[in-house]
C-alpha cells in the first residue's frame, strides 16, 4: 500500500506519458468501491463521491511523504459524473469537433472530456458512466430505466482512462439472453439429448499414404470432399468422442489444417420442442 500511495503522489507531478502505470493501483480499489455500490442498487450518477477516502489516507498518513515530493494532492472531494452521451455532447459543442463514433470515446474525446471537467468543475477528475450496451460487454447489466445504455463508468484523470468497471450479470441464462440473436435459451439433458458436430480436415496424402487415410475415414463413415496432388480434406459428423477418436486415429499423417463447427444439438422427441413467434 506504501507503494501505491508513493505512486500516486509522485504522479501529480510527473507528465502524462508516465502517469497511467503509476495511477492505475489506486484508482482500482476506488473503482472498486463504486463497482460495490452499483452492485447494491446505488445510480452511477449518485457515485461521484468514491474517491474522497484514498485522498483523506494520503492526506494523513504521508504528510511527509507528500512534503518531500513537493506536491498537492487534486481535490477529489467530490468526482464530477457525466453519462456518456452528455460527456461527449458537451465537449463537441464547447470544442467544436464532431463525433465520430457514436459508441465509444476517442483518445482525443477524451482528452477533451478531460479538459472540459477541469474548467467547468475544476476537477482532474471525471466519472464518465452509462456507455451504450453495443460496445460494452454481454455480461455489463443494462440501465432498467434504458437498455440501450448500461451500469457501467470509465474513471478519466485528466483526460486519460485509468480504470473502469460497472454493474455485472451473472447468470448464465441473462447473459445469453443478451446477445442479440438469441430467441429462446434451453439447456439440454445428455441422456435425453442428441449431439453432433462436424469437422472438415486437410491432411497432407501423397500417393503412397493416400489408401491407409481413405480406410481410417471409411472406419468412421467420414467423407473425402477434396482430392488435390499432396492433400485430401475430409469432412466428418459425429459426437465429440467419435471425431477426437478419428483424429487420434490420423495419429502419423500431417494435419495441414481442420474446421470444427463445434457442439450442436436437439431434444429427443417433442415433449422439448420451443416454439417460437417470428416477427
Amino acid at each position: 500500500m506504501v507503494e501505491q500511495i508513493l505512486g500516486l503522489a509522485a504522479l501529480i507531478a510527473r507528465p502524462a506519458e508516465e502517469e497511467k502505470p503509476l495511477l492505475e493501483a489506486i484508482c482500482t480499489a476506488a473503482a472498486a468501491n463504486l463497482t460495490r455500490r452499483l452492485r447494491d442498487g446505488v445510480k452511477p450518477e449518485d457515485c461521484g463521491d468514491a474517491f474522497p477516502c484514498a485522498a483523506a489516507l494520503l492526506a494523513a498518513e504521508y504528510r511527509p511523504e507528500l512534503e518531500l515530493l513537493e506536491v498537492d494532492l487534486p481535490d477529489v472531494s467530490k468526482i464530477p459524473c457525466l453519462r456518456f452521451q452528455q460527456a461527449k455532447q458537451l465537449a463537441a459543442e464547447k470544442y467544436g469537433c464532431p463525433i465520430r463514433d457514436p459508441y465509444d470515446l476517442e483518445p482525443e474525446e477524451e482528452a477533451r472530456i478531460g479538459r472540459y471537467v477541469k474548467e467547468e468543475y475544476g476537477s482532474d477528475f471525471v466519472f464518465v458512466t452509462h456507455y451504450p450496451s453495443k460496445k460494452r460487454p454481454f455480461y455489463a447489466m443494462d440501465d432498467p430505466d434504458d437498455p440501450r445504455y448500461t451500469l457501467s463508468f470509465d474513471l478519466l484523470f485528466r483526460g486519460m482512462e485509468v480504470t473502469t468497471g460497472g454493474q455485472r450479470v451473472h447468470g448464465h441464462a441473462e447473459q445469453l439472453a443478451k446477445l442479440e440473436d438469441v430467441r429462446n435459451i434451453k439447456e439440454l439433458e445428455p441422456d435425453k439429448s442428441v449431439f453432433r458436430e462436424l469437422i472438415m480436415i486437410k491432411v497432407r496424402a501423397a500417393a503412397e499414404q493416400r489408401q491407409s487415410i481413405i480406410a481410417v475415414a471409411d472406419i468412421f463413415r467420414a467423407k473425402i470432399i477434396d482430392v488435390a496432388p499432396e492433400s485430401l480434406i475430409i469432412e466428418l459428423t459425429g459426437n465429440q468422442q467419435k471425431i477426437d477418436a478419428f483424429i487420434d486415429l490420423l495419429e502419423g499423417h500431417e494435419i495441414l489444417e481442420q474446421a470444427r463447427t463445434g457442439i450442436a444439438g436437439l431434444g429427443r422427441g417433442t415433449e422439448s420442442v420451443v416454439q417460437i413467434d417470428m416477427v
